[in-house]
């Protein structure tokens, strides 16, 4: 097949014809069939997201749906009817600051209004690993304060800073290294008297010509002796 040609345009042997005819064949008996094509819309984004282990989520009254700790938050939920009912739920395991709720027939966007800012872009990982040590340090404080967005945002923000000064004092590091080992190179040359420097670059150079007076050795003229045991 040339570099021209292409293949679902020439004869296909299992299908008597090329690919291409026997697609716009099949358009041509059955139709398009537009009513089955999947969008690759918000809806199907929505729908591919995972779900809370309990599949729904209950509607409390002004504070709207918990979840890891977190509270999300839509206007929607100040409609007649939607507190203190079960939602399905969809989350974004890589930006926890915000879910997706099923209300009205559709689905709606809730966020963590008072901590969007603090929580946008960390992982449903994050919260659970933020969690966790949360707890720990309650459990070996034996004081039993409540794990809310602040607490999870503050701890984040530690985290973040803390992982920042460890980042920078990582390059200072390395660039202090960098200007020791140059200013160490430039004061062995500026110390080391001109004589010697001329003294060292004629024996460099000698070296060079004693080693190009000497053939190229062959390796197989070499004598093999026995192996050592």
């Amino acid at each position: 097949m040339g570099p021209t040609r292409v293949y679902d345009q020439e004869k296909h042997p299992a299908l008597g014809q090329s690919p291409r005819e026997a697609w716009e064949s099949g358009l041509d008996l059955g139709g398009p069939r537009e009513h089955r094509r999947i969008r690759y819309d918000d809806v199907f984004r929505v729908l591919t997201l995972p779900g809370s282990p309990r599949e729904t989520a209950l509607v409390y009254r002004n504070h709207g749906i918990q979840f890891h700790y977190l509270l999300y938050w839509n206007d929607v939920f100040a409609s007649p009817g939607i507190i203190g009912t079960k939602v399905k739920l969809r989350f974004d395991p890589f930006d926890i600051s915000h879910i997706y709720v099923y209300v009205h027939n559709h689905w709606v966007e809730c966020i963590t209004s008072s901590y969007y800012g603090q929580l946008h872009g960390h992982s449903e990982r994050e919260i659970m690993l933020a969690s966790a040590e949360l707890r720990e340090q309650n459990r070996e404080s034996h004081v039993r304060t409540p794990i809310d967005a602040k607490r999870l945002a503050d701890f984040l923000a530690k985290i973040e800073a803390y992982e920042a000064v460890l980042l920078q004092r990582q390059r200072d590091i390395e660039n202090q290294i960098v200007v020791y080992h140059i200013e160490q190179k430039s004061a062995e040359v500026a110390n080391t008297p001109q004589p010697v420097l001329q003294e060292m670059l004629n024996s460099h150079r000698a070296n060079d010509a004693t080693l190009s007076r000497f053939a190229p050795i062959d390796l197989t003229t070499l004598q093999v002796y026995e192996e050592f045991r």
